[in-house]
């Protein structure tokens, strides 16, 4: 498995190479190929406090 580098890893847990463990509901959800899609999806929809502050952290490593 490739590295988690995203920050939506500091509310999912890798189960598998496909699969990911929201640490905030506990739900489990598929990852096509491996991406952060639909972990990024499932915090903007359910967890948006969570999701601005993801975005947030995401700026912030992309303008370090």
């Amino acid at each position: 498995m490739k590295p988690n580098t995203s920050v939506i890893w500091n509310y999912f847990n890798e189960v598998c190479a496909n699969t990911a463990k929201c640490k905030l509901c506990e739900k489990i959800y598929s990852r096509k190929e491996g991406k952060t899609t639909s972990l990024k999806g499932h915090s903007k929809s359910v967890h948006p406090t969570e999701y601005e502050e993801f975005n947030k952290l995401e700026t912030e490593k992309k303008n370090a």
